[in-house]
């Protein structure tokens, strides 16, 4: 139904989150079911961080982790086969409620076309003690990235752990993300389609955007 919908309506691109540490599919969220609700459907306490969190404790390499990659690489090289005129890029997760999808290492093993968000790959940074920028040339300079979806995130090293969300806020937020070069990495590997994911965007945002792709 949704290649139909895609190509009915010109649309050649999407993205999608593919990859959790669970069996049982995932509903929808963001219409008639709260994201928290909807991430709660095969939920495991075991993957969590802290006991009383939803955020990820470091699971990247145990056996469970890789036999899962396998599985998903194997599903999207039938995505690939059966809708060859279709790009369907796989986003990293956000690093919560057992989503798997997260560091470039993992990414690019996919063999897939990738989405990269600015604000998952920073908590996923914080959470695992990655650095955000090497994350995000590594991430570029795959091959693989089609797409970057870019916001601000305001949280840093300083913020206490149970205060962490995501982003999804303007571009002008006061942040410790250096967006300038997240942009410029992403741009000298040939990205070209950036979505400004800002619920509460504005045309400054397009503004900052060019600026920053500009410099």
């Amino acid at each position: 139904h949704t290649a139909a919908l895609m190509r009915r309506y010109g649309i050649t691109e999407a993205v999608f989150h593919g990859f959790r540490m669970c069996d049982l599919p995932t509903p929808a969220f963001n219409r008639n079911k709260p994201y928290e609700l909807a991430m709660s459907v095969g939920f495991r306490p075991d993957l969590a961080a802290r006991p009383d969190s939803k955020l990820n404790r470091n699971f990247i390499g145990e056996p469970e982790f890789i036999e899962r990659t396998e599985i998903l690489k194997n599903n999207l090289t039938l995505l690939r086969q059966n809708y060859p005129d279709l790009t369907f890029c796989i986003e990293n997760d956000f690093p919560s409620h057992g989503s798997a999808n997260l560091l470039a290492s993992g990414a690019i093993q996919l063999q897939h076309p990738l989405c990269l968000d600015a604000g998952h790959l920073w908590i996923t940074c914080y959470l695992l003690g990655n650095d955000f920028l090497q994350e995000t040339a590594a991430f570029a300079n795959s091959g693989r990235l089609k797409m970057v979806h870019l916001h601000a995130s305001p949280f840093t090293n300083a913020t206490p752990f149970e205060n962490w969300r995501d982003g999804h806020l303007p571009l002008q937020t006061d942040n410790a993300m250096n967006l300038p070069d997240f942009v410029r990495i992403c741009r000298d590997a040939g990205v070209e389609l950036f979505v400004l994911e800002i619920p509460s965007g504005t045309a400054d945002d397009i503004h900052d955007f060019a600026v920053m792709w500009e410099n």
